[in-house]
C-alpha cells in the first residue's frame, strides 16, 4: 500500500460539511504521497483519469489545478478522485468542492450547521423574499416546528421563534407569487417554500428542506424549490428529521 492525502482549496473559499464552497472556477488539490509518484485526476466520474496530472516532489508533496463546474446536472457539486501511481503501487483519494453561482445561506442549529445555495436566477422573487427575512433578523431564534408527514421526510421552519421564553409567530410580509418550476422538483436536499393555505400564492416566511425525494407528493402542490443543501450538509438536516 502507499499513502495519499488530498485536500481541495480555492481563493475566497469556506469549508462546509466536508467540502469547500467557492465562486472561483479553478481550485487546487494538494497533498502528500510517495516521492516521484504520478498523480492523475478523474473529475467527472467516468473512471478515466484524464482531468489533470502532476508528479510528486522529493518530499512527496504535489499540487494539481482543477476546473469546477455548476451545471443543470451537478448543481455545483464537484467530486474529484485523485490517483497516485508509483511502480506497481497505487492509491486513490476523493475530494469534494462546490462552485456556487447563487447566494449562499448558512444555517446554524444546536445539532450542527449546513449551507444552502439559493436559486437566484431561477426563483429570484422567492430568493429575495427569503433573504429579506434572513437579513432583517426575522429568523433569529426560530425553530423547526414540523418534521415528516406520511412517507415524506422533511424539516420545516420559518414559522415560529422563541422570544423572552415565549413561542411567537415570525412576523410575515405579504404573500409572494408562486414560482414553482417543474424542472426543479422537491428532491432530496432541496429547500422549498411552505404554503399557508390552499392558494398557490400564499407563501410568506415558511420553508422546508426535503430529506428524501418528495417530488411525487409535493410537486403537484406547486411547492417552489429555491435552493439546495451543499455537500454533506443533508446529514445534519436528516438528524433533525429523524428525531
Amino acid at each position: 500500500t502507499m499513502a495519499l492525502t488530498a485536500v481541495a482549496s480555492a481563493s475566497d473559499s469556506v469549508q462546509s460539511n466536508g467540502t469547500i464552497i467557492t465562486r472561483q472556477s479553478t481550485a487546487q488539490i494538494a497533498g502528500v504521497t510517495t516521492a516521484g509518484a504520478v498523480l492523475t485526476i478523474d473529475s467527472n466520474g467516468d473512471g478515466v483519469f484524464d482531468d489533470g496530472t502532476a508528479t510528486a516532489s522529493g518530499d512527496g508533496s504535489y499540487t494539481v489545478d482543477v476546473t469546477l463546474t455548476n451545471t443543470a446536472t451537478n448543481h455545483g457539486e464537484n467530486t474529484f478522485v485523485v490517483r497516485a501511481v508509483s511502480g506497481a503501487n497505487s492509491a486513490d483519494s476523493s475530494v469534494k468542492a462546490h462552485l456556487a453561482v447563487g447566494s449562499v445561506v448558512h444555517f446554524t442549529t444546536n445539532l450542527g450547521a449546513w449551507d444552502v445555495e439559493l436559486l437566484d436566477a431561477e426563483a429570484g422573487l422567492t430568493v429575495t423574499n427569503f433573504l429579506n427575512y434572513v437579513t432583517t433578523g426575522a429568523f433569529e431564534n426560530m425553530f423547526v416546528h414540523r418534521t415528516n408527514s406520511g412517507s415524506a421526510q422533511f424539516v420545516q421552519g420559518g414559522g415560529f421563534k422563541v422570544s423572552d421564553s415565549q413561542i411567537t409567530p415570525v412576523d410575515t410580509n405579504a404573500p409572494i407569487q408562486n414560482q414553482f418550476n417543474a424542472a426543479n422538483g422537491n428532491g432530496a436536499g432541496t429547500l422549498a417554500m411552505a404554503l399557508t393555505d390552499a392558494s398557490f400564492h400564499s407563501g410568506t416566511s415558511g420553508w422546508f428542506i426535503n430529506t428524501t425525494d418528495n417530488s411525487a407528493g409535493f410537486d403537484p402542490g406547486k411547492y417552489t424549490v429555491f435552493g439546495r443543501v451543499i455537500g454533506d450538509g443533508l446529514t445534519v438536516v436528516s438528524q433533525i428529521s429523524n428525531l
